[in-house]
């Protein structure tokens, strides 16, 4: 694929590996027909800019994996599920809110993200964290100044999850 911007008005899902390693692609658009982001669908691409459609229900293990120029992801309420290492190595990204409808993030799925310093999960419960690694992480350790914010109810809840707990003293109630 030789595009630098990506609008991708399909019906159904981006399949695996559809544009894996495709290097000129810096800003994909969603039409809202899409339902599924399959594995490594966008790995190595240098996207910058990226808007996740509601109508989104899952995003695939390594689909974003290594998209060095993204700083920013919203993922919709529509999301049930992100997939292990999704986000993985995305080394500019320092922003992520997570919709009220994931109830499930894979493991490592924003680990090698070392400025990412802001993180909002808006869903009451805290979504399970599948282990699937020998050392399962959802972000990286010790990164300076970084905060999750968690609806205010459910602070006590999240710092005690599985997984979740591994960042307690970060945990702050919005």
């Amino acid at each position: 694929v030789n595009f630098e911007v990506l609008r991708l008005d399909l019906v159904g899902g981006i399949n695996d590996y559809a544009f894996d390693g495709c290097t000129n692609v810096k800003e994909v658009t969603f039409g809202d027909q899409i339902t599924s982001i399959g594995i490594n669908a966008f790995r190595n691409c240098p996207v910058a800019e990226l808007i996740i459609p509601d109508g989104v229900t899952s995003i695939g293990g390594g689909a974003f994996s290594n998209c060095s120029a993204l700083k920013t992801v919203t993922i919709p309420n529509s999301v049930t599920e992100v997939r292990e290492s999704a986000f993985r190595g995305c080394s500019a990204l320092t922003r992520v809110s997570i919709g009220t409808g994931v109830t499930a993030l894979g493991s490592n799925s924003f680990v090698d993200c070392p400025v990412l310093t802001d993180i909002k999960c808006a869903a009451t419960t805290p979504p399970k964290v599948n282990k699937i690694y020998t050392f399962n992480y959802l972000f990286d350790s010790n990164v300076e100044g970084r905060t999750i914010k968690v609806p205010k109810a459910s602070v006590e809840s999240y710092r005690t999850a599985s997984i979740w707990s591994e960042y307690a003293s970060e945990i702050v109630g919005f």
